[in-house]
């Protein structure tokens, strides 16, 4: 839509899942980590095709600083209730009812009962040995705390600069700003929600400038890793060479038995399957 608006040169990189298996190697040795999400892997593709002393401006921090992700919602509806704020919670409802969905609901209210509840959930699909402790929050102020300075943002960040420096690029995140940083700490909550618009004060900022289907756009559409679209062919036969193996069988940590046979019965979702394969590859490279 900008592009188009604004007769931008733009090149469009596509890369297809196979692409982003089998970057995953490389991506781990210069992480020296296993990775998280398969947008590491399309970054570094992405990177290679880049001159050398190129400078990447990074939109990195948005989404931490203005409560731009969907997981926050169910928390500030959480915290809605926890008011007694019943026209605030119904206008959230309202405004925002084309993202939210039974569960953001159902964990809201659970939040609501229990204190807190999970940030993410992300699970195992109990193919990992013992329980994770995944991040516990009470609020949408404490769930964008967490986020941002002890779960995954400084993980991104960091590996957002190992492959830059991989790769000789500089990479400049223009909100994460002294000021910017500042001014989002200064912003009550529901100053980020209006309107069913999220990360409001961005996009406010410029609202003159922009094309109303620009400014007023409420679907995100860049979180789609998750989805089993990922999983053609040619990425379950990777996966299932590798969890056949035998160093993948021998893991203590892993329920590798359990989870060859659900990958096997077509019951494994892509993101578990994805960290399994990343975990394996990991331990391939650094322990074994």
């Amino acid at each position: 839509s900008v592009r188009d608006e604004y007769g931008i040169d733009t090149l469009d990189v596509e890369i297809s899942p196979e692409d982003i298996i089998s970057e995953i190697e490389d991506t781990i040795t210069v992480q020296e980590e296993p990775t998280v999400f398969p947008a590491f892997q399309a970054q570094s593709i992405m990177y290679s095709g880049m001159d050398e002393d190129s400078v990447v401006l990074s939109g990195t921090g948005a989404d931490e600083l203005f409560y731009g992700y969907q997981w926050f919602l169910p928390f500030y509806l959480a915290d809605k209730m926890r008011e007694k704020n019943l026209s605030g919670l119904l206008r959230t409802l309202i405004d925002f009812r084309s993202e939210i969905r039974f569960h953001h609901i159902l964990k809201s209210v659970k939040t609501l009962f229990k204190g807190e509840s999970k940030l993410l959930d992300i699970g195992s699909g109990g193919l990992v040995e013992g329980s994770a402790e995944y991040p516990k929050v009470s609020g949408v102020e404490d769930a964008r705390d967490f986020h941002l300075n002890r779960f995954y943002f400084p993980h991104m960040l960091r590996c957002i600069e190992k492959q830059s420096d991989e790769r000789d690029l500089e990479v400049r995140h223009t909100f994460l700003s002294r000021k910017i940083l500042a001014y989002s700490e200064s912003l009550a909550p529901e100053e980020n929600y209006h309107n069913g618009l999220k990360k409001y004060p961005i996009r406010s900022s410029f609202k003159d400038d922009l094309p109303k289907k620009i400014y007023g756009r409420k679907n995100k559409t860049g979180f789609v890793w998750m989805t089993n679209r990922l999983f053609t062919p040619d990425v379950r036969k990777k996966f299932l060479e590798t969890f056949r193996s035998d160093s993948f069988q021998n893991r203590d940590l892993i329920h590798s038995r359990k989870a060859l046979r659900t990958l096997q019965n077509n019951n494994l979702f892509f993101g578990t399957a994805y960290r399994l394969y990343s975990y394996e590859k990991w331990m391939q490279e650094f322990i074994d």
